[in-house]
């Protein structure tokens, strides 16, 4: 069971009547306490329990924490919901899972801070017909779950609501917010020898420093086994510039290649290359990346490359895990390493980062009612291997956080609402304008 204290509003006047506070603390589980506005006279589902075993439960399957059906407007609610992947993910990677197992069509991902933290605003369909719903939903990490805040409606009233949407998912937030930015523990190592060379990478993950490594060569190989089987495998090189003068940064990715042949990986094909450090950066000079297909441990794999000039020293970082046919899941977990490890490199200080740009959509289908495909992405939380595409012209309210402080008297004051800038006709323009443009043609394949 959960329960629910309700404070009403005294300020400010726009949002007086209009809105309530919400505190929720589910039972037994006091680092789930969440608080969020929602819609004033919302009535409270609060009849969810959590799993007794919730690592038994599919990645892909909800717990809920609570749901608030409209009071006026029937088929529309704000809930809360938690999913267990058991892997530290990308977290629009675990949105574009969702996606293929759900059927939804994603109108737009966006990075946004969380409190400090990364999160992504999305808006999606799901359902089709007459049945089908509009959602704007926040994805957030806390503990070894990943958090769901949405708003749902159904298409013809989701205009009327947008802008109430915004206001619930601008204030709600955990109590207890979880310290670490992973779901699994990460830490920072470090190779020996004259060229420096860290990464941060999953604990569990097992890694050794090769030695024999020729002059001006180190190089740290680290591997995922579970039950004795490999799962996934990172090899991470540093070659001092004075030992390899001529070595371009094409033929370092070369070399991190036919090192993970040794690991298993076979019929390698190039399917993308990118001028940056990881799909979906801005490109940048001194830095590539490649994605490669193959097979490996019994099944399709899937590789990362990235390679970068850094102080003096070529860096690669070569990843070789499951192709997302072969297990979402393990998937999503090798590329949040490969990611992680990429933008920490050298870094012990580096905790997480946001991604740099948000994920493109691209209709597909015969009847463009099939899920949205994912444009090629990347930085922390995003994800390559899609057709690129053209997303709307639709800009979204802001998401920005706010904090809801109290007087000394305990009640709630929200001054600070005056930032969000509520503006009805600016909302209703900005819906008008997305459902106009929801039938743009997709754009050329990203490169």
């Amino acid at each position: 069971m959960i329960a629910i204290v309700r404070r009403q509003l005294v300020a400010p006047a726009e949002l007086v009547g209009r809105f309530e506070h919400v505190q929720a603390s589910p039972a037994g589980h006091p680092e789930l306490d969440y608080e969020v506005l929602v819609a004033a006279g919302s009535p409270a589902e609060t009849a969810f329990e959590l799993p007794a075993a919730p690592e038994q439960l599919p990645p892909d399957r909800p717990v809920r924490l609570g749901a608030y059906p409209h009071p006026r407007e029937a088929g529309a609610s704000f809930d809360v919901a938690l999913y267990r992947p058991g892997h530290e993910v990308s977290l629009v990677d675990f949105l574009d899972v969702l996606r293929d197992s759900l059927a939804l069509e994603i109108e737009s991902a966006d990075p946004v801070a969380f409190y400090g933290r990364e999160a992504v605003d999305a808006l999606v369909r799901a359902g089709s017909g007459a049945r089908q719903r509009i959602v704007r939903l926040l994805l957030v990490r806390q503990g070894e779950w990943v958090a769901r805040f949405g708003g749902i409606a159904p298409v013809a009233s989701y205009e009327r609501l947008a802008e109430e949407f915004a206001v619930s998912l601008s204030t709600a937030r955990f109590l207890r917010p979880s310290p670490e930015p992973f779901l699994e523990p990460f830490r920072f190592s470090e190779a020996r020898g004259t060229v420096r060379l860290g990464l941060r990478h999953p604990a569990h993950w097992r890694l050794r420093q090769l030695e024999g490594q020729p002059w001006g060569h180190v190089a740290l190989e680290l591997r995922w086994i579970e039950r004795n089987d490999t799962r996934a495998c990172m090899r991470v090189d540093a070659i001092e510039r004075a030992a390899a003068p001529a070595l371009g940064l094409q033929q370092a990715a070369r070399r991190a290649e036919e090192a993970l042949w040794a690991l298993g990986l076979a019929e390698a094909r190039l399917l993308a290359q990118h001028p940056a450090r990881l799909f979906g950066a801005a490109p940048e000079p001194g830095a590539v990346s490649y994605r490669l297909g193959g097979r490996a441990f019994g099944a399709e794999a899937e590789v990362q490359i990235s390679a970068l000039q850094g102080v003096g020293a070529l860096y690669t970082v070569a990843t070789l895990g499951p192709a997302r046919t072969a297990d979402p899941v393990a998937w999503m977990a090798a590329r949040r390493a490969h990611e992680i490890a990429v933008v920490g490199l050298n870094d012990p200080e580096e905790r997480f980062v946001l991604p740099p740009a948000p994920r493109a959509p691209q209709p597909r289908g015969a009847e463009g009612t099939a899920a949205a495909a994912m444009a090629a992405a990347g930085g922390t939380g995003l994800a390559a291997g899609h057709s690129g595409g053209r997303s709307p012209a639709h800009r979204r309210p802001e998401h920005r956080p706010v904090e809801i402080r109290y007087d000394d008297e305990g009640r709630i004051d929200l001054s600070v609402f005056d930032e969000l800038g509520l503006d009805e006709t600016a909302a209703e323009r900005e819906i008008e304008q997305f459902l106009a443009e929801l039938d743009t043609e997709p754009g050329e394949e990203a490169g």
